[in-house]
């Protein structure tokens, strides 16, 4: 067993929920932790407000 691990980026894509899937495996099988990392675009590069300010 190890402290170092796995991570797996997710974004919602097939591929990236199969990433998710081996890595799951992988850590499963290697008695070390699983850090899920989920991602979304940016859709502003500033985060706001519904009035638009910051």
């Amino acid at each position: 067993m190890t402290d170092r691990p796995i991570v797996a980026g997710v974004d919602g894509s097939g591929r990236s929920l199969r990433a998710c899937v081996w890595a799951a495996h992988e850590a499963a099988l290697r008695r070390c932790p699983l850090l899920i990392v989920h991602v979304v675009p940016r859709e502003h590069e500033y985060a706001t407000t519904p009035e638009g300010r910051a």
